[in-house]
C-alpha cells in the first residue's frame, strides 16, 4: 500500500526542490560574525540564537542564525550534522553562510565547495504520514572541540489557500537559558494589520516596536525573564507556549470563512460520482434505514472502517483536502480527507453537517490564542440529525450508533461555515456507557490467604477498542500478552495472569481481552479476625495548590471517562463465618467532576460488587479541592468490606479440606501453565514453591526451588529453599543453601545466624564460631548481633556458660534493643537458667516493639513453663496464636503446657499442628530436654 500512496503522488520539478545558496537578504539585520566567536568556556555555549521573521502579503520568510560553541567530543557529533527541513511546495530553503570560528580564523565552508544533500525519504512514514517535507543535511568537514559553528540560512512560504493573509510564529527562549546573543525580529508592512501576542511572562503588547522605510518592526531580547512554575494539572489554557504569534486575521469569523470553502459539499471536487463505488455504498446505508442517526453512525463507520489513516500533506495538501472520490479509491486519507468524505455522503444521505477545525494538543488554549490557521492541527464533523449535535472524528476507529452522543475532548472547534463562525466550546461531559468494562471472577473457596483462580475479562468499546485492535495487530506474541496482561490489570487483585487472549468486533466496534490466572488476596488479621479490602475505590490523587501563584488555578479532570469495574467473589466455607460491612449501595457525584456508583451483596457464599467511575473531562476550581479530597477518602471509607467473626479457622487449618474438596486443583494447574509459557523464568518455580507451601507440601516446594536454582542461582532462593530443608528436618542439605547463600553475600548476618547454628547443630561447632569471630573482628557497630549469634551457636553446641556469657555481653552493648532482649529471653527459656530475668526481658521486649510480640510472649511462656507456671504461660501462648495463628513454635509450647495441666486432647491437636506446620519441631526442643 506504501508503494502505491508513493506512486499515486505526481512528481513535477519544483523550484524548491533543492536548497538555494544566496547572500543574506537586504531586510535581515544580522550580527557581526565576530560576535559569535568565545572560546571561553565560562561564557554561554549557546553564542547565537537570532530569528528574523518578515510577513509581506501571505509569504513568511523566516531567517535564523544559530552559532553554538563545540566544547565536548559528544557536541562535536551533536552539532558537526546540520539539518534542515523545508515544504518545496510552499516555499524554498536558502543558505547563506556556514562558518567556523576558531580562534582568530573564519572559516567558510561553503567556499570550501560543501553542499547539502537532500534526503528524498520521508520522515514520518511510520506515524503513518506523508507530509511533503524535505530534509538537507551537512555533514560539516574539519569540525573541532573548541570551534563556534555558525549556521545562516532561511526558509519561505507561501500557502495560496490561505488568500493573501499571513500568520506566523517566532521562537522565544527564556531564562535559565543563557545565551551571548538572543533576539526574535519580526517585520510586516505598515499597511498590514497584523497582530501578535505572547502567552509568556514579560512579553507583552507594549513591547517596543516602530516603523521604517514602510515596515513595522517588533524586536524581543532573548533570553526573556524566567517564567513562573506552571501549576500541575492546570487546564490547557494555562499553557505558556514559548513564542510571539502573529496573524492578520481580524477574528475567528475571517478563519472560518476563509477555510470554509474547502468543505464545501455543493463543489465539482466534493462530488460523489453518480453510480460508483462509492455512490452505491451511500445507497446501501439509505436503503438500510430511514433514520437519521442509524444513517450517521453508518456513514461514520464506513469513513473509519473502509479508510486508513494516512496524512497526505503534499501538492497543496497542508490545508487542501484530497477529493471523497480519490479517498474512496486510494482507500486512505488524513483527517481533511476522511472528514471531506464523511460531510459528501452525510449531504447525499440528507443529513446536515459542516467541518470544523480543532487542536488535539491543546484545544483549551484556542481560547486565548489570536486567530489563524495555525492554531489548529485537526478537522472534524459537526452533524446535526434530527436537531440533534454529534461530534465526529473520522480518524477515529470503532464509533457506533452508541457512542455517537459522546464527545471527544476538543475544548474549543471552529465551525467553517461561508458566513464565518465563532470558536464553539464542546460540551464536557462523560461517555453515554461505559467505555472500558472489566470483570474479575475470582474463586477464593481454597481458603483465605491461598492462591485463589481468577479469571478477568475486558471489554473496550467505541474508539478505544478500535485503537486496541490496532495497537495490537502488529505485535509478537510476547509483546502483545504483556500489553493485554497491563490492560487487565485496572481491575485489581494483583492477578498473575497466563496470555491473555483478545478479540474485536468489528459489527458492534467492541474489543475483547479475557485472562485466567491466580491472585493472592489478601486477607489482613487484627483483633481475632480475618479482614478482606477489595480496594474498589481508591482515593483521587489531586495536585497541590498551596503556593499563592497556584491558588487560582482550577484544576483539570482528564479527559472524559465511563468506566465499570464488576467482581465476583466465591468465598471459603460457602461464606460462612464472613459478613460485609459498610455501605451497600452509595454514588458520589461531585459538580464538574463526575462521580462514583457503588453497588454490593453478600449472598449465598458469593461476595459481588459493581462499581461505575466517570469523569465529566471538566475542571474544578482549587479552592474546592479539599472538599473533594475528603469526600473521596470518606467514600472509600464506607466503601464494603469483608471480616471474618472472632475464632474464625486459620488458613492452615482449612488445608487438608481443601485438599481433599480438590480445591487446590484449578490452582495448581494454572500455575502449571504458567510455567509451561515460559519455562526457563525462575521467578515462576519459586512462585509454585509458594504455593505448596502454603499447601504444606514442602517436599513439593524444595523440588521447584531447585529448577528455579538451576536457572539463575540467587541467595534469596537459596535462603527459601534452606528454610524449607529445616522443616522437613533435613539439616545437611539446609546447611548446604545457607552457606551458599553466605557465599553470594557475606555481610547478611542473618544467613550466618542460620548457617552456624545448623553447623553447631551438625557437629561442626568450631567452624561456625570462627566464622562468628570473623565478624566480631571487624568492631562495627553490629558486634552486639555477632555476640547473640554466638551465643545461640554455642548453646546449640551444648555450651550453656558461654552462651549466657555471649548474650549478657550482647545485651550490655544494646540494652534497649527490642531484638537482643527477645533473644535473651528465649535463650534463658531453653537453658533453663534466671528464668525471672528471661520474663522480665520479654516483657521489655513487647513493650519496645509490636512486631516481635509473638516471638516475645512465646519466650515468655517457655519462661513461665519452665517455672511450672502453665496459666501465665498458656494465657501468653494463646495471645501469640490470637496474634500469629500459624506459630508452630506457639503449638508446640502450648502441647507441652496442655499435657502438664492434665489436658490431652489439647495436647494432642497442638501437637499435630505445630508437626503439621513445621514437620521438624520436635527437633528444636528435644536437646533442651522439652521433648514430647
Amino acid at each position: 500500500m506504501l508503494l502505491i500512496a508513493l506512486a499515486s503522488i505526481s512528481e513535477p520539478a519544483h523550484a524548491g526542490d533543492k536548497p538555494l545558496y544566496q547572500p543574506l537578504p537586504d531586510w535581515v539585520t544580522p550580527i557581526p560574525i565576530d560576535s559569535a566567536a568565545s572560546s571561553d568556556a565560562t561564557q554561554p555555549q549557546q553564542r547565537v540564537i537570532d530569528t528574523q521573521t518578515r510577513i509581506d502579503h501571505g509569504t513568511v520568510w523566516g531567517y535564523f542564525d544559530n552559532a553554538v560553541r563545540i566544547d565536548t567530543p559528544e557536541a562535536l557529533t551533536r552539532v558537526g550534522t546540520v539539518t534542515a527541513t523545508w515544504a518545496p511546495d510552499h516555499g524554498d530553503l536558502i543558505i547563506h553562510a556556514i562558518t567556523i570560528l576558531r580562534g582568530a580564523q573564519r572559516i567558510d565552508v561553503l567556499a570550501g565547495g560543501s553542499r547539502f544533500q537532500v534526503l528524498r525519504r520521508e520522515a514520518e512514514l511510520e506515524s503513518l504520514q506523508l507530509n511533503g517535507l524535505l530534509t538537507a543535511t551537512m555533514l560539516v568537514e574539519g569540525l573541532r572541540v573548541g570551534d563556534v559553528l555558525d549556521v545562516r540560512m532561511s526558509v519561505t512560504q507561501h500557502d495560496p489557500v490561505l488568500a493573501g493573509h499571513g500568520n506566523a510564529a517566532a521562537l522565544l527562549v527564556a531564562q535559565p537559558v543563557s545565551l551571548g546573543f538572543g533576539r526574535a525580529r519580526v517585520l510586516w508592512r505598515d499597511g498590514d494589520a497584523i497582530r501578535w501576542k505572547s502567552c509568556l511572562t514579560g512579553v507583552s503588547p507594549d513591547q517596543a516596536t516602530h516603523s521604517s522605510a514602510g515596515w513595522h518592526e517588533l524586536s524581543v531580547t532573548l533570553p526573556v525573564a524566567k517564567q513562573p512554575d506552571s501549576a500541575p494539572r492546570a487546564p490547557g489554557r494555562y499553557a505558556r507556549p514559548s513564542l510571539i504569534e502573529l496573524s492578520d486575521f481580524a477574528d475567528w469569523a475571517e478563519v472560518s470563512r476563509t477555510m470554509a470553502p474547502l468543505y464545501r459539499t455543493d463543489s465539482a471536487a466534493a462530488a460523489i460520482k453518480q453510480g460508483g463505488d462509492l455512490d452505491q455504498e451511500v445507497a446501501r446505508i439509505a436503503a438500510a434505514s430511514a433514520d437519521p442517526r442509524r444513517r450517521t453512525a453508518m456513514a461514520l463507520q464506513l469513513v473509519q472502517d473502509k479508510i486508513r489513516y494516512f496524512a497526505v500533506s503534499m501538492e497543496g495538501g497542508n490545508l487542501v483536502p484530497q477529493t471523497p472520490e480519490q479517498t474512496w479509491s486510494l482507500r486512505y486519507g488524513d483527517c481533511k480527507a476522511k472528514t471531506l468524505l464523511l460531510l459528501a455522503i452525510l449531504g447525499k444521505l440528507g443529513i446536515e453537517a459542516e467541518a470544523a477545525l480543532a487542536n488535539l494538543g491543546n484545544g483549551d488554549l484556542l481560547s486565548e490564542r489570536l486567530p489563524s490557521v495555525m492554531a489548529f492541527n485537526h478537522v472534524m464533523v459537526l452533524a446535526h440529525p434530527g436537531g440533534a449535535t454529534l461530534w465526529l472524528d473520522g480518524t477515529a476507529l470503532g464509533t457506533r450508533e452508541a457512542d455517537l452522543d459522546d464527545v471527544p475532548p476538543y475544548h474549543w472547534v471552529l465551525p467553517l461555515r461561508a458566513a464565518g463562525a465563532s470558536l464553539v466550546k464542546a460540551p464536557a461531559r462523560a461517555p453515554a456507557h461505559p467505555v472500558v468494562e472489566i470483570h474479575n471472577d475470582i474463586d477464593m473457596r481454597a481458603g483465605i490467604g491461598m492462591f485463589a483462580p481468577i479469571v478477568i475479562e475486558g471489554h473496550a468499546h467505541g474508539a478505544l477498542a478500535g485503537q486496541l485492535n490496532s495497537l495490537v495487530a502488529g505485535l509478537d506474541a510476547e509483546t502483545r500478552a504483556n500489553i493485554l496482561r497491563k490492560l487487565l490489570s485496572g481491575g485489581g487483585f494483583g492477578a498473575v495472569l497466563l496470555r491473555p487472549t483478545f478479540a474485536y468486533d468489528p459489527a458492534t466496534g467492541a474489543a475483547t481481552i479475557r485472562g485466567e490466572g491466580f491472585a493472592m488476596p489478601t486477607w489482613k488479621r487484627a483483633d481475632s479476625r480475618y479482614t478482606f479490602n477489595p480496594g474498589m475505590l481508591g482515593t483521587t490523587s489531586y495536585p497541590d495548590r498551596t503556593r499563592a501563584i497556584w491558588q487560582d488555578v482550577p484544576v483539570a479532570l482528564g479527559d472524559p471517562e465511563n468506566k465499570l469495574i464488576t467482581s465476583s467473589i466465591l468465598l471459603p466455607r460457602h461464606g460462612e463465618g464472613i459478613a460485609m460491612e459498610g455501605i451497600a449501595d452509595e454514588t458520589l457525584n461531585q459538580p464538574g467532576a463526575g462521580g462514583n456508583t457503588l453497588h454490593a451483596q453478600l449472598r449465598d457464599g458469593t461476595f459481588a460488587y459493581a462499581i461505575t467511575f466517570t469523569i465529566d473531562g471538566g475542571e474544578v476550581p482549587a479552592s474546592a479541592i479539599p472538599a473533594m479530597r475528603r469526600e473521596d477518602v470518606e467514600f472509600a471509607n464506607r466503601a464494603p468490606k469483608l471480616r471474618t467473626v472472632a475464632g474464625y479457622p486459620a488458613p492452615w487449618q482449612g488445608v487438608e479440606q481443601a485438599r481433599r474438596d480438590h480445591l487446590f486443583d484449578r490452582s495448581a494447574a494454572l500455575i502449571d501453565r504458567w510455567i509451561g509459557e515460559k519455562s526457563d523464568d525462575a521467578a515462576r518455580y519459586r512462585m509454585r514453591a509458594m504455593f505448596h507451601a502454603l499447601e504444606l507440601d514442602p517436599r513439593a516446594g524444595i523440588a521447584d526451588l531447585g529448577k528455579a536454582l538451576a536457572l539463575t542461582k540467587d541467595k534469596a532462593t537459596l535462603r527459601e529453599r534452606s528454610e524449607l530443608y529445616q522443616a522437613i528436618g533435613d539439616r545437611k542439605s539446609a546447611l548446604a543453601d545457607m552457606r551458599a547463600a553466605l557465599d553470594l553475600d557475606p555481610s547478611d548476618i542473618g544467613a550466618l545466624s542460620i548457617a552456624t547454628r545448623l553447623m553447631a547443630l551438625t557437629g561442626d561447632k568450631d567452624k561456625a564460631l570462627a566464622l562468628i569471630d570473623a565478624g566480631l573482628a571487624n568492631g562495627d557497630d553490629r558486634e552486639p548481633f555477632y555476640r547473640a549469634i554466638k551465643a545461640e551457636t554455642l548453646a546449640d553446641a551444648g555450651d550453656k556458660a558461654g552462651a549466657l556469657t555471649e548474650i549478657d555481653a550482647a545485651v550490655e552493648k544494646r540494652s534497649g534493643n527490642a531484638v537482643l532482649l527477645n533473644m535473651r529471653c528465649r535463650l534463658k527459656g531453653l537453658l533453663d537458667a534466671d528464668l525471672e530475668g528471661a520474663a522480665a526481658d520479654c516483657t521489655r521486649a513487647i513493650q519496645l516493639s509490636d512486631q516481635l510480640a509473638t516471638l516475645s510472649l512465646e519466650g515468655r511462656a517457655l519462661a513461665r513453663l519452665r517455672q511450672h507456671d502453665l496459666t501465665q504461660a498458656g494465657g501468653d501462648l494463646d495471645t501469640a496464636l490470637d496474634i500469629n495463628p500459624a506459630s508452630a513454635e506457639a503449638y508446640y509450647l502450648r502441647a507441652l503446657v496442655r499435657r502438664q495441666a492434665g489436658k490431652a486432647d489439647g495436647a494432642a491437636r497442638d501437637l499435630a499442628a505445630a508437626r503439621l506446620l513445621f514437620p521438624a519441631i520436635d527437633t528444636t526442643f528435644a536437646p533442651f530436654g522439652l521433648s514430647w
